[in-house]
């Protein structure tokens, strides 16, 4: 019987830890999506800064011919983006 007993109490343990562990899953997994959704959102606005900056970059050179090789907004370089690596 004590035996029996103690085989009920393993399996209440591990049911009950089983349980702990999917609910931990699941948060994760909500994280995670939202994560996700947070970086594809981030990713969409630093592509529109960029196509900003080159059509701001390309009416300059174009209307004055000036070029931009000092201008460095954000660490980034964009003298690329006047010498022919426009998308």
């Amino acid at each position: 019987m004590a035996r029996l007993a103690a085989i009920q109490a393993s399996i209440e343990s591990i049911a009950t830890a089983t349980s702990q562990i999917a609910a931990g899953n699941q948060d994760l997994s909500q994280r995670t999506e939202e994560q996700a959704a947070s970086l594809q959102e981030m990713a969409g606005s630093m592509e529109r800064l960029l196509r900003r900056s080159n059509d701001f970059l390309r009416s300059v050179h174009d209307r004055d011919g000036l070029n931009f090789t000092a201008f460095r907004p954000f660490g980034m370089n964009l003298r690329l983006a006047v010498h022919g690596r426009l998308d």
